[in-house]
């Protein structure tokens, strides 16, 4: 989770922003078969 959170960040004006509906989307389609809530 934790490698897909900065996996998922983007820099804009020299700033990282970083998305966490991004990273339990990824998350989401790798581990399908886990409940999130």
């Amino acid at each position: 989770m934790l490698e897909s959170y900065f996996r998922n960040g983007r820099k804009i004006d020299a700033v990282w922003q970083y998305v966490i509906a991004d990273c339990l989307e990824e998350f989401r389609n790798e581990f399908s078969g886990v409940v999130f809530q």
